[in-house]
């Protein structure tokens, strides 16, 4: 890991001939130090840290953060500014038990297929959804990884709504009927 990084920060020409790409680096460079970036690749970055705090702990109170292109990668900056702390951690709550009824199901299948299914349904939600506000907040570098069921996009959301039903009818092949 500290040779990528060595490359990363004193040699990119070696990496650029590995074939990385010079927007790539620059994204790694603006979430490193996103004020040095702020007019290229850290502008989004910037207005998200920016949205996200104004929102305070209740929400908007008129601050007008401008994010641009908000309804896709940038959903959870602009859900933080309008409801605040709450709003975000209602959302987060939400993706919780989600999550966790998915574990629960995956606990409880006899089927280690549908325990594997189950997981790996989890893992890609999880990741969604930890990638995504980690890069809101600057956790984690811009990546372009929706938000699961509320960002805009068709595919990323057809595909949720599939990994989910399967999760459903494991569960409705899981219960145990009265007169069965």
């Amino acid at each position: 890991m500290s040779g990528i990084l060595y490359l990363v920060f004193l040699h990119p020409e070696i990496l650029r001939l590995m074939g990385i790409k010079i927007f790539q680096l620059g994204r790694i460079y603006a979430w490193i130090d996103p004020e040095s970036y702020k007019s290229g690749e850290g502008f989004n970055l910037i207005k998200a840290l920016l949205a996200i705090g104004s929102g305070g702990v209740s929400g908007y109170k008129g601050s007008g953060v401008y994010v641009p292109e908000a309804h896709t990668d940038f959903i959870f900056s602009v859900i933080a500014s309008k409801y605040g702390f709450l709003g975000s951690s209602i959302l987060i709550t939400i993706y919780f038990f989600l999550i966790s009824g998915m574990v629960k199901l995956a606990l409880d299948v006899k089927n280690s297929f549908e325990s594997y299914l189950c997981e790996g349904v989890v893992s890609m939600i999880f990741f969604h959804i930890f990638e995504n506000i980690g890069m809101n907040i600057g956790l984690l570098p811009i990546t372009g990884i929706p938000l699961p069921f509320i960002s805009y996009g068709g595919s990323s959301l057809m595909g949720n709504m599939l990994a989910i039903g399967l999760i459903f009818s494991i569960s409705y092949r899981k219960r145990a009927f009265m007169f069965g």
